[in-house]
């Protein structure tokens, strides 16, 4: 999601949540309280509450939903680096949320950076590089996950 999106999103929800509030608590005042019933006064000063309440439960989802969303962008960004990662170091991909085998990766890391070491084979470094980057990524990978290392 671009910050252009997110500033969307943001204000849409804003919006939903302001005129939501407003229109929710007129149509409760004017469903449960008609002028019979209550004075424009009192309808007027119950409304007001009703909005209010009403906005801060739809804020508090808006939080919630927004953190949640949120959560899950961390966790999907990263995806197509982590399957690339995997890759180069022909690691089994992780299911969704779940630790690499970093053991593997680190014995296959260093396999391939015997391989395609510069001394060996001048012509491999970007190989070699791309090794190194690769169990970096996972290694990064699995510490955002709470520091499993997949074993």
């Amino acid at each position: 999601m671009t910050k252009k999106q997110k500033n969307i999103l943001e204000e849409l929800l804003d919006v939903m949540v302001t005129e939501g509030s407003k229109k929710l608590a007129d149509r409760m005042v004017t469903s449960y309280l008609p002028e019979e019933v209550a004075p424009p006064p009192v309808r007027e000063q119950l409304r007001a509450e009703a909005e209010r309440e009403i906005y801060n439960a739809l804020n508090t989802v808006r939080t919630r939903f927004t953190t949640f969303a949120q959560q899950g962008m961390n966790l999907m960004k990263p995806r197509k680096e982590v399957l690339a990662a995997c890759k180069v170091l022909q690691v089994e991909p992780p299911k969704l949320g779940k630790p690499v085998d970093l053991d593997k990766a680190n014995r296959n890391k260093r396999s391939q950076m015997k391989t395609y070491h510069p001394d060996i084979s001048p012509n491999t470094r970007d190989e070699f590089e791309a090794a190194a980057r690769a169990y970096d990524v996972l290694a990064n990978y699995n510490a955002a996950l709470g520091g499993a290392n997949g074993t």
